[in-house]
């Protein structure tokens, strides 16, 4: 959630970070981007985003400047309120979650799904599943 003295005051469409990460699909055309945002429901990044990145990428490989785009596009990946994935078992018997790893999922998720296997086969796993307890928010959380 976002305060609504902090949306009056401007500035939660600024992103909380911008990297690039490139995907070469052959013959100097690649996929570059990423970003991270907190929304209000909506895309708040803004037409420069692509911009960003683009300059970013050319700033730390600067071989990059041969290299054509083909499209620019955003997405939205489910997160938490906290920003941290969820993992684990909810009160109700026999049910677990995983999810809310946002623009980190794929890295974080196949380590937090390995520490999430181990717990429900009752075997030792990660101090860190802990903090992303599911009941971390209460009983529930309004999306």
């Amino acid at each position: 959630m976002i305060a609504l003295t902090e949306v009056a005051a401007g500035g939660y469409d600024v992103p909380t970070s911008v990297a690039f990460a490139f995907l070469p699909k052959g013959k100097g055309v690649g996929i570059v981007g990423t970003s991270l945002a907190r929304s209000l429901k909506d895309a708040v990044e803004g037409m420069d985003m692509p911009q960003r990145i683009a300059r970013l990428a050319l700033e730390f490989v600067p071989a990059f400047s041969t290299a054509h785009a083909e499209a620019a596009w955003f997405g939205e990946r489910p997160m938490t309120p906290d920003g941290m994935p969820i993992a684990g078992a909810l009160p109700e018997s026999g049910l677990w979650v995983h999810g809310g790893h946002g623009t980190f999922g794929m890295l974080a998720a196949p380590a937090t799904a390995a520490w999430l296997a181990a717990a429900i086969e009752g075997e030792a796993t990660s101090p860190h599943l802990a903090a992303l307890d599911p009941m971390r928010f209460g009983a529930a959380v309004e999306v």
